[in-house]
């Protein structure tokens, strides 16, 4: 091979490692908002499941006040009521709750997971730069023919191999691990 056909090699070696930087910096984009829309979905279905059991539980409790008032109604006909008679307006029932639900630590959730991602991607990017460097020096010694050019190139890898965008990575994001392709 040539030095010119080295010269041109490295400068696509290059462009190409420089376009899988930009697609991983933006896979690690895709994977954070995916995990975030993924907690915050998580958390709304467990809303929506607090919202609904609290409506039946204020049902049982409209019922509940129903039934403390009539006998109320019916004791005070028989000259009692409840309390210890220092307070007027001494209810047989009160109870109260609030039903607005919302998530717990759902910004730190999502922060954390960024956290990880951005570890995972850094380690990625590190793996990528030595991959980068490797071919540079293989280039650098001429241990390549014309026709092993296109093999050479074969060797960059793929940003769906080094950050993959599937359920896995949520996964792997709970359990700590690090994820290689």
């Amino acid at each position: 091979m040539t030095q010119r056909d080295r010269t041109e090699l490295r400068r696509i070696l290059n462009a190409r490692f420089q376009l899988l930087h930009q697609q991983l910096h933006q896979r690690q984009s895709e994977v954070q908002n995916s995990i975030e829309k993924e907690l915050r979905k998580a958390h709304e279905e467990a809303v929506k499941k607090a919202q609904k059991r609290t409506a039946a539980l204020e049902k049982k409790v409209a019922k509940l006040h129903v039934e403390a008032k009539a006998i109320a109604a019916e004791m005070r006909e028989l000259g009692i009521q409840p309390g210890s008679g220092r307070y007027a307006e001494e209810k047989l029932f009160t109870y109260t709750f609030n039903g607005d639900w919302s998530p717990i630590d759902l910004n730190r959730k999502i922060q954390e997971a960024y956290r990880k991602v951005t570890e995972q991607a850094g380690l990625h990017k590190i793996d990528l730069r030595l991959k980068q460097l490797q071919l540079e020096e293989e280039l650098a010694i001429g241990a390549l023919g014309s026709d092993e050019a296109r093999a050479f190139l074969e060797k960059v890898p793929d940003i769906d191999k080094l950050l993959p965008m599937n359920g896995n990575v949520a996964k792997a994001l709970e359990s700590g691990e690090v994820i290689d392709g």
